[in-house]
Formats: C-alpha cells, structure tokens, sequence
C-alpha cells in the first residue's frame, strides 16, 4: 500500500496524519479510528478537556459507577490531565469532580474521596471532598480496612489485659516497663494513647511528678519551713536570719515554695 495514499478502504486522497486524509482523520474524532483497535493521544488531539473526559470512561459500571477505561495508576485511580477553570488536575476522579461542581476548587489537603468504594469511579455522584481523617474514618465505618489491631498485630508483645493494667497503674514509667519487659516508651506510647488507642477506659493512671529538688536545701530544712510560718517576725528580719532572700520567706508563708511542708 502507497503510504502517500490514505488506508481507508476505497479512499484516493494523500495522508495527512496516521495514515489517513483530512475526512477520515474527522470521523475518526467522531467515531473512532477505523482500522486502529487500541486508542492513541492523535485521537484526542482538538478535543476540549470535557471531551476528552468523556471519551475515556463508560457509565455501565456496577451501583451506577462511571468506570474509567484509560490510564490509571498503580491504586486504580485514572490519570487525566484536564485544566477546571485556573487548576490543572491529574487525576480522572479530581477532574470529574471540580468539572461538575461548577469548576470549585479542591483546598489544600483535602481529598476527593468515594462512597462507592471504586477507585476506578468517577461518577460525580459518587464523589465527595473530605479531610484525610474522614477518609480513613469513612474506611473504618465500612470495615475495609485490613490493618490488625492490638494482640492481632505482627508485632505485638503485650495483651490486651496487661495494656489495660498498664493504663491504670500509676508508678513512673521505668517501674513499669520493667515489670512488663518493654521499654520507657513503649509505656509513654500507650499512656498518651499513640498505640492501643481502640481500647476504651475511663481512666488513665499518671505517676505524681515530683522534683528531684524538692525539700533539698543547703540553708532551709522543713524545721526552718515550719519556724518561719509560725513566726510572728518580719520577712525582712527573717530573712537575715536564715541568710535568704525576703522573696522567699514570703514565698514560704503564701506556700509558693515548699508547699509540700
């Protein structure tokens, strides 16, 4: 065949593009190439972004779903790019739904998530903007997420019932881990709740935090605390008494300082 010559069966006019003349390379915008099987990017050349959208999905999906038929990436998701009013999007699904919110703009961090649970979808209808927490909340309330929790964990070495201990136990953290045989901040971990967190209790026992200095002085004992409270002297005599300052006997007397006396 003269490759001059459109392909077209019948045809005599010369190629202009993909092995077809000027009316056939029209039709095939229309309707399709007439002897290429697999879609190619000349078929979308011209064609707006709504255009182009629409070529690239079929709406005989399940539950109603718009299913995309192009690229996706490697989560099922389709790749489009098509500009919505000043913002180019890449993603089929984010297109859809700036497209047919009247060009809305997608905040910063937020995502466009599906209640029909198909990546593939980009069924308007199906698309609703949320945080990445209602997301995953969302996953969470419909049971899709496969993440194991607690003792179900691979690398869990406490059970349920000692996490449940340790939340209620109120000695210092290192007293702790010893006698469970994990460390400082494997306690601190369930104490704050970053891990075990789907564990509901109603209390959680703290450790009082106690200075390492209190009640150590190299001039005031408790003797010289109790003395100074029950004097009937001024601050400032008391104070050259004990050699300090007047700010802290008044601190003594309004226990600002040694109120553990």
């Amino acid at each position: 065949m003269d490759s001059k010559i459109c392909g077209c069966k019948g045809c005599e006019k010369p190629v202009i593009a993909l092995g077809m003349c000027s009316k056939h390379i029209r039709r095939a915008r229309l309707y399709g190439s007439p002897f290429v099987v697999k879609a190619h990017s000349g078929m979308m050349k011209g064609l707006s972004p709504i255009e182009r959208f629409n070529r690239q999905h079929r709406k005989d999906g399940p539950n109603g779903c718009w299913l995309w038929t192009a690229c996706a990436d490697i989560d099922g998701y389709g790749r489009f790019a098509g500009i919505v009013g000043t913002v180019r999007y890449t993603k089929a699904h984010r297109f859809s739904w700036a497209y047919h919110n009247e060009g809305a703009e997608i905040p910063p961090g937020m995502m466009i998530c599906h209640s029909c649970d198909t990546p593939a979808c980009v069924n308007p209808s199906h698309l609703w903007l949320g945080s990445a927490k209602e997301n995953v909340g969302d996953m969470d309330f419909k049971q899709r997420r496969n993440a194991r929790l607690g003792e179900l964990a691979a690398n869990a070495v406490l059970t349920e019932g000692q996490v449940l201990a340790i939340l209620a136990d109120c000695r210092p953290y290192t007293q702790i881990a010893a006698d469970f045989g994990v460390t400082t901040m494997t306690i601190s971990d369930i104490k704050c709740r970053r891990s075990w967190s789907h564990l509901k209790v109603d209390f959680i026992g703290h450790a009082p935090r106690i200075s390492p200095k209190r009640g150590k002085s190299s001039r005031i004992t408790p003797e010289i605390v109790l003395d100074i409270r029950a004097s009937t002297d001024s601050g400032k005599a008391l104070a050259a008494k004990y050699a300090v300052s007047p700010q802290l006997i008044c601190a003594i007397r309004k226990r600002r300082a040694w109120n553990h006396i």
